[in-house]
């Protein structure tokens, strides 16, 4: 399964503004034209990511570092409703933390999720995150991934 992270250029980024999710998930993640949004006017450093699956657009992520605390974090990582249910979330999610480690090398990473998302906190666990018992500004659970 070849799943690639790729930038969002002026050639792809209204596809990928028009990725989503299900209907039942769409209180889960914020759509993707607002994260694209963000990446442009947030504090730290933010910035996004194509999921692809060989040349098939199939999800989106966004993520960075928040400069007052060093903390790295991923924000976004939604898979097209098409395309859910086949592996690409999980392969994305460790394709995302390679690339956090070599671009940061950071002592742990940060996740948030609504919690009543069950499919993701299990993906999130079983991929070695786990719960700090802190919740965002928005009501969504933190979880970490410890690097050292």
């Amino acid at each position: 399964m070849n799943i690639t992270l790729r930038d969002i250029t002026a050639d792809n980024w209204e596809d990928v503004a028009e990725l989503a999710v299900s209907e039942d998930q769409l209180d889960f993640v914020a759509p993707n034209w607002y994260s694209m949004l963000q990446v442009l006017f947030s504090e730290g450093e933010a910035y996004h990511q194509a999921i692809y699956h060989d040349d098939t657009l199939v999800g989106y992520a966004m993520m960075g570092q928040l400069h007052d605390d060093q903390t790295v974090y991923i924000s976004r990582l939604m898979i097209d409703r098409a395309h859910q249910g086949k592996g690409y979330g999980r392969r994305a999610l460790r394709l995302i933390i390679a690339h956090l480690q070599a671009r940061y090398q950071p002592p742990v990473i940060q996740i948030s999720f609504e919690p009543v998302n069950l499919a993701a906190r299990h993906l999130y666990q079983s991929e070695g995150f786990h719960d700090t018992g802190a919740v965002d500004e928005d009501g969504e659970l933190i979880f970490e991934l410890s690097l050292v």
